[in-house]
């Protein structure tokens, strides 16, 4: 009788050191996983990453017409400056030398920090056919340590892609508040 009561005692320990040991080596595992998943969730910086320019440019602007075709603003050195030209040429905008109040700045400064990472990777595109229906083009225009940048974009939000109608919307508001 006492050895199988010996004997059931023994499994006992063995069932207590059997579990012991798998916790422990769950425990194992369970570090290194969790330092997996904790190295994986870094913060995306493309998306908090504020983008500086020389030169941050916007505006619409209209082939067809007569008179004031353009309407376009600048933002350099801190400050908003707005064109002095009635029609658009990408290569040759020019802005007026006295800068708008600072609240204007404030409200086109947005631009700048949204710019989505769809533009920023397709650099010098016209997108959709702008002002073939004279409706039109929404241009932004960026200059960074001597490289010009360019989009041209069609305004009708269904010649957009996705990625970009919201910022082509707040583009097109913003210009109607500072005019």
């Amino acid at each position: 009788m006492m050895e199988i009561i010996h004997n059931k005692s023994q499994e006992i320990n063995n069932v207590n050191y059997t579990d012991s040991y798998n916790m422990l080596m769950r425990k194992k595992l369970l570090i290194p996983i969790i330092c997996f998943f904790i190295s994986g969730c870094k913060k995306n910086t493309e998306e908090t990453k504020v983008y500086s320019y020389d030169l941050f440019a916007f505006g619409i602007s209209y082939g067809f017409c007569i008179k004031e075709c353009a309407t376009f603003f600048a933002l350099i050195d801190g400050k908003l400056y707005p064109d002095n030209v009635s029609r658009y040429k990408k290569d040759s905008i020019e802005f007026k030398a006295e800068s708008l109040p600072h609240e204007k700045y404030l409200i086109a400064q947005k631009l700048i920090e949204e710019i989505p990472a769809y533009l920023r990777n397709n650099p010098n595109q016209v997108i959709g056919c702008p002002d073939c229906l004279d409706q039109g083009v929404v241009s932004l225009l960026t200059k960074k340590d001597g490289i010009l940048q360019y989009w041209d974009i069609d305004p009708f939000v269904e010649n957009q892609p996705i990625e970009i109608r919201s910022y082509v919307k707040n583009v097109t508001d913003i210009i109607k508040q500072l005019e």
